[in-house]
């Protein structure tokens, strides 16, 4: 498997993310489960709030789990071939023949048996495949960062915290991810 990834490894974009539980039962399969529980979170409530700070709703979470991006990306490269990772490489291209795929990268054209996109919601393998699909738009925008705030993390243990502005157009959570670093 060669895997092209759009970002360079160190991007600032997606700093951290949820590992939901079919996620954590992929990484067990590879043997990655333990080295990603000791670097993320359990997380076991979520909590909306105003931008006043009054609860608006909470929910229970089971399974999930807070971790930093590149923490994931370091366990995961522990079990690849390093020549098998092509970073700054993004999708331009994809052509359908009757007995493979050819995908180009970057700069160069590849054939393959399987594409597999997980590029988000603004997804350039969607675009190629559905190039009519309208995604909704967001009327939230989210202020993301990694800090290293133990007090903060501590305060927040296992809870993941999202405030929302007056008009709704503006939130900011916390999500304490390991270490005393948070989202």
């Amino acid at each position: 498997v060669d895997i092209y990834e759009k970002q360079d490894r160190y991007a600032r974009t997606g700093l951290g993310l949820l590992l939901m539980p079919n996620g954590m039962e992929a990484l067990d399969y590879l043997g990655l489960g333990e080295d990603i529980r000791s670097r993320s979170n359990p997380l076991d409530l979520a909590v909306l709030r105003s931008a006043d700070g009054s609860n608006l709703s909470q929910h229970r979470l089971e399974g999930l789990r807070g971790i930093a991006r590149l923490d994931l990306l370091t366990l995961l490269e522990q079990g690849v071939d390093h020549s098998k990772v092509h970073w700054q490489q993004p999708l331009v291209s994809v052509a359908f023949m009757p007995d493979h795929v050819a995908v180009g990268v970057g700069e160069r054209v590849v054939d393959v048996d399987l594409v597999i996109g997980a590029d988000g919601a603004r997804s350039t393998l969607r675009s190629f495949l559905v190039p009519d699909y309208k995604a909704q738009t967001c009327q939230v925008t989210e202020l993301v960062s990694v800090c290293d705030a133990p007090d903060i993390a501590a305060q927040y243990d296992r809870t993941f915290v999202k405030h929302l502005a007056p008009e709704g157009r503006l939130a900011v959570g916390m999500l304490p991810a390991s270490h005393g670093r948070v989202v």
